[in-house]
């Protein structure tokens, strides 16, 4: 979540510490992965109480950060620059439709369609690492 523009544009900070080499918030990630951490444990325990029942975690922010790491290695020209948004402002976050917002010219090319919500390109790399991993544990066609 530490990527995603519009945590970037709310609780920008002018401290290069608070990023991480990537450009995401630091704290933020830390506290995401400390809550899937936690939830991956409770997802155990409940697997091992309910045996006869398949419980599935599904990772979204493994797959966005190693994305927003190597985005060309993905087909991404950019992750952290939203398609739709306002030229000129902080990770080109605004909502679409404003005064002032477009849309880049090839929205495939990017992670985030705006400034939180990920473009059609990445929601179906995601679904397919959901269906068939690794992003799914275990993978939901498995």
């Amino acid at each position: 979540m530490g990527c995603f523009p519009l945590y970037l544009n709310m609780f920008q900070s002018s401290n290069k510490s608070d990023y991480d080499k990537y450009g995401c918030l630091t704290n933020h990630n830390v506290l995401f992965n400390r809550h899937n951490s936690f939830l991956r444990s409770s997802l155990s325990k409940l697997q091992k109480k309910h045996s006869h029942t398949r419980i599935m975690y599904a990772d979204l922010a493994s797959n966005i950060y190693q994305i927003v790491q190597d985005p060309r290695r993905f087909g991404f020209e950019t992750a952290l620059m939203s398609c739709c948004g306002k030229a000129g402002a902080p990770q080109r976050f605004t909502i679409c439709g404003m005064d002032g917002s477009s849309v880049c010219h090839d929205p495939g090319s990017h992670l985030l369609w705006d400034g939180m919500y990920l473009s059609d390109t990445a929601n179906r790399r995601i679904a397919e690492g959901w269906l068939s991993g690794p992003y799914c544990h275990p993978p939901i066609l498995q």
